[in-house]
């Protein structure tokens, strides 16, 4: 009688062994599906959402993070989020799977205003709207203006008309005003 006792708990329980096998680590230490990794999102000592904010997660074994609502720098934008501090090797979110614990490193890049002050409000365009460019990267020409009784004699970092502002030469390194220069018609 024990001996049918065993063999009826063996069938009964064979597949529960099975599942659990299944879903745990190997004896020679491979990883299975049902083990889960943190995930630490670093946002490199930058930025106005407090880094404790962005919450660890705990993905399953070749699961996929849920990318986290862009964090807030002053001046600067979220590139993106990398697997290394030197931020070279960038995260995909829809396709790289975890498989082992997971640090991704923020990295920011520098983002300012450009603003066009015309010196009259009688030239067309009336107006020319702020650009927000990335650090180092070059302004597009805006349309030359034009104002009745004045020729247009290019844009300037400066209201004294000191240091002309080249479009194809001079890169973006901070928030700036570039002021139109004109000079009156004989």
């Amino acid at each position: 009688m024990k001996e049918k006792w065993k063999k009826f708990l063996l069938i009964l329980l064979l597949p529960f062994m099975i599942f659990i096998e299944g879903c745990s680590c190997s004896g020679d230490g491979e990883v299975t599906s049902s083990q889960t990794f943190l995930v630490h999102f670093y946002m490199g000592g930058q930025g106005e959402t407090d880094p404790l904010q962005i919450k660890d997660q705990t993905i399953v074994y070749g699961g996929t993070i849920t990318k986290p609502v862009d964090p807030v720098w002053k001046d600067h934008y979220l590139e993106g989020w990398y697997t290394d501090m030197e931020c070279t090797n960038r995260w995909d979110f829809a396709n790289d799977k975890v498989k082992e614990e997971v640090h991704l490193y923020a990295k920011w890049v520098g983002q300012f205003t450009v603003q066009f002050n015309l010196h009259s409000t009688s030239c067309t365009p009336a107006h020319i709207t702020n650009r927000y460019i990335v650090e180092g990267d070059k302004i597009a020409e805006p349309e030359k203006p034009t104002w009745k009784g004045y020729d247009f004699a290019g844009w300037y970092l400066d209201a004294e008309f000191t240091s002309p502002w080249n479009f194809y030469d001079d890169v973006v390194t901070a928030h700036m005003t570039l002021h139109a220069k004109w000079v009156k018609k004989k």
